[in-house]
């Protein structure tokens, strides 16, 4: 029975450092695609949700459709069109 409680333990830990690995991967990859749209067009998508900026980012052929935005379905999300930042709340690996 201990036994079975550390695997259980064990395993959450490998999937919280996969998940949090995985949306920071994901953002380094949008935060590419935000400079290679200004690079292209000489100014940051006008986006005002992630949704939004993901449609442009794909239409513009920056972006794949499997690319998950980190933090679309969070409420810590942030985009600035100004100066093209986008942050998310990655989960925390523990």
């Amino acid at each position: 029975m201990v036994l079975a409680a550390v695997v259980v333990f064990a395993v959450g830990g490998i999937t919280d450092r996969g998940k949090s690995s995985s949306c920071k991967t994901e953002l380094a990859t949008v935060q590419t695609a935000i400079e290679a749209y200004q690079a292209k067009t000489g100014s940051y998508p006008d986006a005002a949700t992630p949704a939004a900026l993901g449609t442009i980012l794909q239409g513009a052929g920056l972006l794949s459709e499997s690319t998950n935005l980190p933090g679309a379905a969070t409420t810590n999300v942030s985009y600035d069109k100004t100066d093209g930042s986008y942050t998310a709340d990655c989960p925390t690996s523990g």
